[in-house]
């Protein structure tokens, strides 16, 4: 094994327990499936997840919807911008539109 300082490790494990360790996608997915919300908006997701930038979490939804794991479940009116914006949930029957 490569001479990797103790301190490392443990950062590493810490990251890990966190959860940080997971790809946006892996994050994004988790967060659909056991948030108390039947579905959420970009920023509302974005804010969960403790990202700053909304277009880190944009592609990884886009990604998602294509490949039938989420999907578009409404529109709503956006408490920051006040525009209209899409909300998302995981694709069951239980997704509310």
């Amino acid at each position: 094994m490569k001479d990797i300082h103790d301190n490392s490790r443990l950062s590493h494990a810490e990251h890990e327990a966190e959860g940080k360790g997971r790809t946006y996608r892996q994050r994004i997915v988790s967060l659909l499936m056991t948030t108390q919300k039947s579905s959420m908006t970009d920023r509302e997701i974005m804010a969960v997840l403790q990202v700053i930038d909304v277009n880190n979490i944009r592609p990884e939804i886009t990604r998602l919807k294509q490949a039938g794991v989420i999907r578009e479940s409404g529109k709503i009116k956006c408490p920051v911008t006040g525009k209209t914006v899409r909300t998302v949930c995981i694709q069951t029957e239980f997704c509310e539109t």
